[in-house]
């Protein structure tokens, strides 16, 4: 029983961990993608 516990612990971590790595990724490619898209606007309103 108690084998089975750590077994569904590490399973749990496992997939946190995963879940906030992709949300990060996710996060960190829409800002990009923002941040894209606002430069070049500015290019386009300073030219």
């Amino acid at each position: 029983m108690a084998s089975t516990l750590q077994t569904i612990g590490a399973y749990v971590r496992v997939v946190t961990k995963n879940t906030l790595v992709y949300r990060g990724m996710v996060v960190v490619w829409m800002f990009g993608w923002l941040l894209a898209f606002l430069t070049m606007v500015f290019l386009w309103r300073a030219a």
